[in-house]
């Protein structure tokens, strides 16, 4: 089909490439924010609630463990 004069598969196709490039750079992005995520938050609400380093340790690893299992 050529509305206009002007070939729209072509046009199709690349709009359809870049949105996959688009797709799968976010989802690398989005991937390391998350493992970055993943080994921070929890440290962090260990060393918040614990008085103690021995506590806050085993809070983070707690909190992770849901965390993972969570989802």
């Amino acid at each position: 089909m050529t509305p206009l004069g002007v070939p729209v598969e072509p046009l199709f196709l690349t709009l359809i490439a870049l949105c996959s490039l688009a797709v799968v750079t976010l989802i690398r992005v989005v991937g390391v924010i998350l493992a970055i995520a993943l080994l921070t938050i929890p440290a962090a609400i260990g060393q918040h609630w614990a008085s103690s380093l021995r506590r806050m340790m085993a809070i983070a690893v707690l909190v992770s463990a849901v965390s993972t299992i969570a989802g």
